[in-house]
């Protein structure tokens, strides 16, 4: 289905806005907890050269993760239990 055959309201565009930026959010709080745990393993600062390999490094784990297919399984099965309880 291609994007511009989807209909969406204005309001459906705030939402989905909203809904990216709780990604963003939380995909930067996924790639914190990854260099907190880097640091507490290498136990010192690191370099900003690493910082950006590990926020790199977390990012490409997290989209291996989403493409999942057991995650996406899962996905699919609670928006249908979310339908089917509304």
């Amino acid at each position: 289905m291609l994007k511009k055959d989807i209909p969406v309201s204005d309001s459906d565009r705030e939402e989905f806005t909203t809904l990216t930026l709780r990604l963003m959010d939380v995909m930067v709080d996924f790639s914190l907890l990854t260099l907190k745990a880097f640091q507490r393993k290498k136990k010192s600062e690191l370099t900003r050269s690493q910082i950006e390999d590990v926020i790199n490094f977390d990012l490409q784990f997290r989209i291996q993760q989403i493409q999942d297919p057991e995650f996406m399984d899962i996905i699919r099965e609670r928006v249908s239990e979310h339908l089917l309880e509304n």
